[in-house]
C-alpha cells in the first residue's frame, strides 16, 4: 500500500474516485430505514470496492476491480475485464459481460462489445435497434455516436438530432459540447450551434462549475460557456484541474513535490498558497491533500486551513458529511471532524 501511495498515478485516483451515494427508500439486506445512503470504499487490503452505510455497515462487498457512483439508481462495476451494473440493494442487475459501459441517464447507457456500440434500456434490453462504431453515455439528453466515419449526436428516442458530421465530439457538460471539424475546435449548443471556433487545444472535454480548461502554448488557462477566455493561459502554473466548487487546485511544476499544488477561484487569484505534495477538487466544503513530506492525506476548508490532520495512507473525497481513508491497512469512514466510524 505504502508504495501505491507513493506512486503519482495512483495518488491521482484521489480525483476521480468520490465517495459514491444514493438515496435508498427501501429495504436492503435485512435492514429497514426509510432513507440511507452508500459510500463507496476501498478495502486496504484487497484495493477492491464496495459500499457501506452511514454506519460503516458493509451493504455490497468490495470485490470489484473498479466502481463507479450511482446514477439514477444504478452503478458502474468492473470485474475480471468486464463491466455491468449493481442496482441500489447491491444486487447484479446488468451482468459482467461488456467490454465498457457509461453511467444510467434519462433512462439509458451505452454499452460495448469487442464488435460494436449500442444503448440499453434498465432491464439490460438494447433500447435502439441501431449500432455504432463508438458510442457515449447520454448527458443533457444527447449523446453522440459514431456513424460510418463521422460524429454526431441522437437523442433520447435514437434519432439523429445533430448531423453526423464531425471528426470527433465529446459528451455534452452544462448545455454545451466541444467538437472537432476540419481540424477546428469547436463549441456548440445542444441545438448544434457553433459557439465558438479556435485552434486552442483543449485539456478538459467538458464544463464543470461553468469554466472549462484550455491550453495555449503550452500555458493553463480556462473559457467560459460563451467561448470567452476568463482566465488567460499562464505561466504562473504548470498545469490545472477542474473548478470544483468555486476552487481549482493548480501544479507549480516538477520542480518540487512538498509544495506543489495550490488553489486558484475563478477570478484566476491564487488563494491557497502552494503547500502540498497534492491537492484535489472541494467536495461538500472539503478538499483532500497530501503532505509532500510525509505522503500523508488529510482535508483543508476553503480557507485553506487544515480541519482534518494529514495521518492517512489514503483518502477519497467527501460526500454528504463521510469519506473513506485508510490507515494501517484497515479502512474506515470519518465525519468532517475526523471521527472515525468503523467498517464492518
Amino acid at each position: 500500500m505504502k508504495k501505491i501511495m507513493k506512486n503519482f498515478v495512483c495518488m491521482f485516483l484521489c480525483v476521480i474516485m468520490a465517495v459514491s451515494i444514493i438515496q435508498i427508500p427501501e429495504k436492503v439486506t435485512g435492514e429497514t430505514t426509510e432513507s440511507f445512503i452508500l459510500y463507496r470504499y476501498m478495502d486496504a487490503k484487497t484495493e477492491k470496492y464496495g459500499y457501506v452505510n452511514k454506519n460503516g455497515k458493509v451493504i455490497v462487498k468490495a470485490v470489484y476491480n473498479e466502481a463507479s457512483e450511482f446514477s439514477n439508481g444504478f452503478a458502474q462495476v468492473r470485474k475480471n475485464g468486464k463491466s455491468g451494473f449493481i442496482n441500489s440493494k447491491g444486487e447484479l442487475a446488468i451482468p459482467l459481460k461488456y467490454e465498457s459501459v457509461s453511467e444510467f441517464s434519462d433512462g439509458l447507457a451505452a454499452v460495448s462489445t469487442k464488435k460494436e456500440f449500442f444503448f440499453i434500456t434498465e432491464n439490460g434490453e438494447p433500447a435502439f435497434d441501431t449500432t455504432y462504431s463508438m458510442a457515449y453515455g447520454f448527458s443533457d439528453g444527447l449523446a453522440p455516436v459514431k456513424i460510418k466515419d463521422k460524429f454526431g449526436y441522437i437523442n433520447t428516442s435514437g434519432e439523429l438530432v445533430i448531423p453526423a458530421k464531425y471528426s470527433w465530439a465529446y459528451p455534452f457538460s452544462e448545455g454545451r459540447a466541444f467538437v472537432i471539424k476540419n481540424d477546428y475546435k469547436e463549441l456548440i449548443d445542444a441545438n448544434g450551434n457553433t459557439i465558438v471556433k479556435y485552434k486552442d487545444d483543449l485539456e478538459r472535454e467538458n464544463f464543470s462549475d461553468g469554466y472549462a480548461i484550455i491550453r495555449r502554448n503550452d500555458k493553463y488557462g480556462y473559457i467560459n460557456k460563451s467561448g470567452k477566455v476568463v482566465i488567460k493561459p499562464s505561466s504562473k502554473w504548470y498545469q490545472v484541474e477542474s473548478f470544483s466548487e468555486g476552487l481549482a487546485s493548480y501544479w507549480v511544476g516538477p520542480t518540487t513535490f512538498e509544495n506543489a499544488y495550490g488553489y486558484i477561484n475563478k477570478k484566476g487569484k491564487i488563494v491557497i498558497k502552494p503547500s502540498y505534495g497534492q491537492a484535489f477538487q472541494f467536495s461538500d466544503g472539503l478538499a483532500c491533500v497530501q503532505d509532500g513530506k510525509t505522503y500523508k492525506y488529510g482535508f483543508i476548508n476553503k480557507k485553506g486551513k487544515k480541519v482534518i490532520k494529514c495521518t492517512y495512507d489514503y483518502a477519497l473525497n467527501f460526500k454528504n458529511g463521510l469519506a473513506c481513508v485508510m490507515k494501517n491497512g484497515k479502512s474506515y469512514m470519518i465525519d468532517k471532524k475526523g471521527k472515525t466510524i468503523t467498517i464492518k
